[in-house]
């Protein structure tokens, strides 16, 4: 499994028949309800801020199957960390970046 690059994305997931759920990296995802949420929005404020891959990997050890973005300031060199915690998607704005993560 490959992890998706998308530059166009609507954060709460308006505009979409998707059911999802934009979480800040200070929510404790032991607790949060999964039942019927098809994606989650992972959001790293900094990129020295990791807190979203915890986030991640406890959501896909409590079973969520369902796609798991992040937003927010992520460097290419953590695209691998990324996929290895469970993301299936990071959004990105800049073209830039986009052609340095498709070469990555």
């Amino acid at each position: 499994m490959s992890l998706q690059i998308i530059t166009q994305h609507t954060l709460d997931g308006t505009h979409s028949d998707v059911s999802a759920r934009a979480l800040a990296n200070d929510v404790d995802v032991q607790t949060l309800d999964l039942e019927g949420l098809e994606r989650i929005d992972l959001n790293f404020p900094k990129f020295t801020d990791g807190r979203a891959f915890s986030q991640a990997f406890v959501l896909r050890r409590r079973g969520f199957s369902g796609d798991i973005r992040a937003h927010g300031d992520v460097l290419i060199d953590q695209l691998l960390q990324m996929q290895r915690s469970g993301f299936l998607a990071q959004c990105c704005a800049l073209t830039k970046t986009l052609h340095t993560a498709k070469n990555y």
